[in-house]
């Protein structure tokens, strides 16, 4: 059976700590395993955080999260009306790099890449979709 949790930033950043309180609290109502819950929530905490930090100042999208969790999979949608960007075309950074020689930033869609079992994105309606998910291991 799916279980289904779906909010809408509200309030900008200030709205920001509310909305991950509640989704990380909805993976506890669940009982989602701590080390995946951990995982969706740094995904969460990045895509949200890169929205909102990419988008022009004055022009703050409307983020909408969806998370579906099931005995085997959580699947998180984050939907927002900014400008069209994919995240996925941006390269993967060159972690072989020294930390004095990487380029700052491009750390955290790598980290979802990496965290996540399934990445994509697409835009339809004049709103990005990023999607992930993570499949939960059977105990």
């Amino acid at each position: 059976m799916e279980t289904l949790f779906s909010r809408t930033l509200e309030n900008g950043r200030d709205g920001f700590t509310a909305l991950l309180d509640a989704i990380e609290g909805f993976l506890a109502e669940q009982f989602v395993p701590d080390k995946i819950a951990q995982r969706v929530m740094i995904s969460c905490d990045e895509v949200i955080s890169n929205i909102l930090n990419h988008t022009h100042i004055g022009e703050l999208p409307d983020i909408s999260v969806r998370v579906a969790v099931t005995s085997e999979n959580i699947a998180v949608e984050i939907t927002d009306n900014g400008p069209a960007f994919d995240p996925l075309s941006v390269p993967a950074p060159d972690t072989s790099l020294p930390l004095e020689e990487r380029k700052v930033g491009g750390l955290g869609i790598y980290l979802v890449r990496e965290l996540m079992d399934d990445v994509r994105y697409f835009h339809k309606n004049d709103e990005n979709h990023l999607q992930f998910n993570k499949i939960v291991p059977l105990l």
